[in-house]
């Protein structure tokens, strides 16, 4: 049935229902439902029409439905809290107006559903005492040895007689507060998670004042993820007891999660209230560990380790914060020292995968073991859509969305930037969502190429989720994989009808939700990869479009001509410069006695680490310089003093490969067996240099050496005065080619798509 057929059955159903023709109309509803499964508006009448048939249970499935479909629909979201209302299913409601409030429901109307709520439990509570036939004062007072023998059960975690001392209790005493609040905490959330909640809301209820009861519903909604009523309840319990330290602590850990900037000060506070406190001592160290403090990070989350040894997220937070700071030998021991396998914690899991990139150790099998359950962790508590009202037109303009927190002065935007500049508006419409606070003059120059711009820091997986289908993205594309700020929540609810991963992670997501991973030939060489990623690869001759900064020093003669010393550098991050990488420049700088090296972006304690390594390995350390992270200038200034930069082993370079190049200094690279370790590789030879790619560890020992010899100077100056011109040249070249293959991956996919068919591997030709 066409789509105009559709409109006219369903025009026609609501007249017959508006004439009160109730039959006739549920027909034709029916009818209409039969042809096109996903008509919301057909649900939504339907369900009112059996709503005046009395049958309210039928009435909600026509509502959960024409809100799945239709969520941005506000009338959508009342019919559900109405039924659900209805039939009894309160807590529920309490549920659906979390997220209805995320969607956008007015305050007024979610407050109207909350005091009905309110008013029931007090209603409840008022037939208990008429039913007890006490007085409002008799029923709070409830014997002082029974209340003793019930609490006493509780010390001693005997739970379950607790629980029927206290339903006793209340029953006989409505309105006794610590009756119910033992009830209410001994009553555990997994069995009946509703009923426990409703539990807790009359705890509070009968002890307003009280801090406990509020405590232990808050729990219950932080574990819940329903962030703002548990934020609430925090602030309430915090207003009476501002030296609570579990308040401070779940309220500093719930702002962390929501992405708040207060949770350093209110993490930092708890500590001064509680510095031998275990709990403060782990959040505050995975707070500082997410906002990349390793240093102050560091000694904490030893702390928690020296008190609690088998901590997955002190561990994990721990190694990540080692890496951070060189110290690789101690970060592969606590990876070593997970059961990643049993993890729990899907954060700590994450961070393993990070991790696990930067080590040598760590095989490509193993590692895509790991990422495949992260997947299947995530995949398993989010219900995917299973159905996209989008056009299945294969050539009309789409709607691409992207997703990072890295729209801002960060390397990402370096890539996003020409993208963007270059995607033709007649073909594709940008939308972004932005998964970070901070707005800087790259953000206001990205924001400007969009269509649509969304903030969705803070917001719930599911509300950015709902917020992406009511925008109708066709083709939602990933920036961040297992880095910082990502929100691969989001995709795990498959709100597009194809998603995929591009340029900030170099591995798969795990995701089998992610339907493909786009790279380039170079990088993932047909049938290379195939087997280290969930996603389908999507190939073409060049993904990455590099623009250099503006401006930028010039590019001087070799240092080796100026000083006749040659120099070897470095400037990647510390975190990837694991021993395998130091010992394999070791063996360079043995064969090349008389040459020195640079070393960038490393702070004091690790530079003092990697002396004593290459002494270790036979390296007088003397030869070695070291200079602290700089701003981009200084930085790109450095690279004047440098021949030839030597690349990381495991995890290679990617932009301080790209600015060694437009400083006319190339880098030597090894050619790995996953995408961490072949990015160099996609560098040089995409921008034709070839001749500083090595397949092996020995050829990339003779390989430094053959160009440090005296006899290649020459040769070498000649390629540093031309390269920024070949790297103008290779832009301007590779720009376009890499915007037509990443428009002419989407377009195929997209096309895949719309014919009904899944997801296959595929090399993008060039355009003719």
């Amino acid at each position: 049935m066409s789509e105009t057929n559709t409109a006219t059955l369903l025009r026609a159903a609501t007249a017959a229902h508006e004439a009160g023709r109730l039959d006739e109309a549920k027909r034709l509803y029916l009818h209409c439902i039969e042809h096109h499964p996903y008509e919301a508006e057909a649900h939504h009448g339907l369900g009112w029409l059996l709503v005046q048939q009395g049958d309210w249970s039928a009435a909600l499935k026509r509502f959960v439905a024409a809100l799945k479909f239709r969520p941005w629909e506000p009338e959508y979201w009342i019919s559900q809290l109405e039924a659900l209302m209805h039939m009894g299913q309160f807590e529920a409601v309490h549920r659906l107006l979390y997220r209805a409030r995320e969607s956008g429901l007015p305050q007024a109307k979610v407050d109207v559903f909350e005091n009905r709520l309110t008013q029931r439990r007090i209603d409840i509570l008022t037939a208990a005492v008429k039913a007890s036939g006490k007085s409002v004062a008799g029923a709070a007072v409830a014997p002082h040895d029974e209340l003793m023998a019930m609490r006493q059960a509780f010390l001693v975690r005997r739970y379950d007689d607790a629980r029927k001392m206290a339903a006793l209790l209340v029953k006989r005493y409505p309105l006794a507060p610590f009756a119910w609040r033992v009830l209410a905490a001994s009553t555990p959330l997994g069995d009946v998670p509703d009923a426990a909640l409703e539990l807790r809301r009359l705890a509070c209820d009968v002890d307003p004042e009280g801090v406990d009861a509020a405590m232990n519903l808050a729990l219950a909604l932080h574990d819940a993820h329903r962030f703002d009523e548990a934020e609430r309840l925090y602030d309430r319990v915090l207003e009476k007891q501002p030296e609570n330290i579990r308040a401070l602590i779940n309220l500093g850990l719930l702002l962390g999660a929501k992405g708040d900037p207060r949770a350093g000060e209110v993490l930092r506070r708890a500590r001064k209230l509680g510095s031998d406190d275990v709990r403060v001592a782990l959040a505050l160290g995975g707070y500082l560990r997410d906002q990349d403090q390793p240093d102050e990070a560091i000694p904490l989350l030893e702390e928690v380790l020296a008190k609690q040894p088998e901590s997955d997220l002190a561990i994990s937070a721990l190694s990540v914060c080692y890496l951070a700071v060189g110290r690789h030998e101690e970060s592969a021991a606590l990876f070593r020292r997970m059961n990643v396998k049993n993890i729990g914690e899907l954060h700590a899991l994450g961070i393993a995968l990070f991790v696990g990139t930067h080590l040598k150790e760590v095989s490509p099998a193993e590692l895509f073991e790991l990422h495949r359950l992260y997947g299947q962790i995530l995949e398993s508590a989010c219900t995917p859509f299973d159905h996209h009202e989008n056009d299945r037109s294969p050539d009309r303009k789409l709607r691409v969305g992207f997703v990072s927190g890295d729209f801002r002065s960060h390397a990402m935007a370096n890539f996003v930037a020409p993208m963007w500049e270059g995607l033709s508006s007649d073909t594709i419409e940008i939308f972004a969502y932005y998964n970070h606070s901070t707005v800087d003059p790259t953000t206001v120059k990205l924001r400007a190429l969009t269509h649509g711009w969304c903030e969705i820091q803070g917001m719930s997986e599911e509300a950015v989720a709902a917020r992406i289908r009511k925008d109708a993205i066709d083709v939602l594309v990933d920036l961040s994989g297992h880095t910082a700020f990502h929100r691969l929540g989001v995709f795990a609810f498959k709100p597009a009808p194809v998603q995929m991963s591009w340029g900030g992670y170099p591995a798969t997501t795990g995701l089998t939700r992610m339907d493909y991973y786009v790279a380039d030939v170079l990088w993932a060489p047909p049938g290379t990869m195939d087997d280290q990623m969930t996603e389908k690869l999507i190939l073409n001759s060049g993904t990455s479009i590099f623009h250099p900064h503006d401006p930028s020093p010039e590019v001087g003669p070799a240092p080796c001509i100026r000083n006749s010393l040659f120099t070897f550098g470095s400037f990647n991050r510390v975190n990837k410069l694991n021993p395998a990488t130091i010992h394999l420049w070791s063996r360079v700088l043995q064969r090349v006695p008389d040459s020195r090296m640079v070393i960038g972006a490393i702070d004091g304690n690790s530079a003092e680490r990697l002396r004593v390594q290459f002494s270790e390995l036979g390296v007088d350390p003397s030869r070695i310089q070291f200079f602290p992270r700089s701003k981009i200038p200084e930085y790109l200034q450095r690279q004047t003093d440098v021949d030839l930069n030597l690349d990381a082993m495991t995890y290679n370079g990617g932009t301080t490969t790209y600015h060694a190049l437009w400083m006319g200094v190339p880098t030597l690279t090894l050619a790995g067996k996953t995408l961490p370790a072949r990015g160099g590789c996609s560098i040089m030879k995409g921008a034709g240099f070839a001749q500083f790619v090595a397949d092996s560890e020995e050829e990339f020992v003779d390989k430094a050496v053959h160009w440090a010899s005296p006899s290649q100077w020459d040769a070498l100056e000649a390629v540093r005065s031309a390269t920024r011109d070949i790297m103008r040249r290779t832009m301007m070249e590779r720009t376009t080619p890499a915007i037509q293959g990443f428009e002419d991956g989407i377009r195929w996919a997209w096309s895949r798509w719309c014919k009904g068919l899944p997801p296959q591997p595929y090399v993008v030709p060039p355009r003719a």
